[in-house]
Parts: structure tokens; sequence; C-alpha cells
């Protein structure tokens, strides 16, 4: 059994939650993330067809954040708006990533600044805001933003399971 210290604090992060269809709009606070994030954003997402937020990333980049951004190839192949928003990102010199692999690339997640992480269900769509039952969560965390920038900078990394996305790309792969 381990022994806890009297004064020892347990290290608690600070989480906040939006569901949709409640007072609080997962959209809002992804915007809002965004907007405040000053030097990085990564984002692996599976589903990218919400044109407010590829125009938020969009201004993020050209006020000078590094944006790298991570994408279901089927997704992609499959849906006009989800490769119109990545070409944008490729034009605006974000680079873009999408899956080779032959599972799907199912995470919907953003770090910011190295400090702020999300999660949940919510993917960057109009069907998620209005339609669909979801959660987006928020943890404002260094140490487990730092564990989860591993975990995206090893999927940026991997040749064999992630390749550079450009639209001719998705016709050929």
């Amino acid at each position: 059994m381990i022994k806890k210290e009297k004064n020892q604090k347990r290290h608690v992060p600070d989480i906040s939650y939006a569901f949709t269809h409640s007072v609080r709009s997962p959209k809002k606070s992804v915007l809002k993330i965004i907007d405040e994030t000053k030097e990085s954003l990564d984002v692996a997402m599976f589903l990218f067809t919400e044109s407010d937020i590829a125009e938020c990333i969009y201004r993020a980049s050209k006020k000078g954040v590094r944006v790298r951004v991570i994408s279901d190839r089927l997704q992609t192949e499959r849906n006009p708006r989800q490769s119109a928003n990545l070409a944008r990102f490729l034009e605006a010199g974000i680079p873009v990533k999408i899956n080779t692999h032959d599972g799907n690339m199912h995470l919907k997640m953003m770090i910011s600044d190295n400090k702020r992480i999300t999660a949940g269900s919510y993917n960057y769509t109009y069907s998620a805001e209005q339609k669909n039952d979801e959660v987006f969560m928020v943890i404002n965390d260094p140490s487990l933003a730092a564990d989860w920038k591993k975990h995206f900078d090893n999927m940026w990394n991997d040749a064999r399971r992630f390749a550079d996305y450009s639209p001719t790309t998705e016709k050929t792969a």
C-alpha cells in the first residue's frame, strides 16, 4: 500500500465541458480556444466540414500560430466540404496529413499552446452542433497536454500510417 503524505495534494486538472442542445455550445468553445491560441495548434479531427471552425483555424495560421491538422482519409475522399477545408489549409501553408492505414483516424482532439487539450465525441460539423448528441471537453493541464502532444507527434511522424495530404492524394490513395 502506498502511503500518502499529509501535505501532499493530488493534482486535479481544470476540466470544463459542453453538451450539444444545452446552454453551452461546443462550437463556441472551439472557436474561443482557437482564437486564444498564440503559438501552436495541433488538430486531429475525423470529420471536418464546419466552415466557421475552418475559417478560425485559417485566421490563426495567418496571425502566426503554427497549425498542423490530421484527418481521416475516407471522410476526406467522400466529403467535398472536408476536402475543400483541407485544401484551403494547404493553400494557407498549414500542413495536413491523412491516415493511410486500414482503420479510421477517428480522434476528435485539439492541443492548444501545449497546455490546453480538447476531446470528446464532437466532430467539427454542422450536424455535431445542431443535430447530434455530443460532448466536448476542455482540459487545461500542461502535463497532460505534453502527453497528448507526444501522441500527436508520433502520429505526425509515422510515415507508414499517415501521409501528407494533397487534393490529388485522395484520388490515388
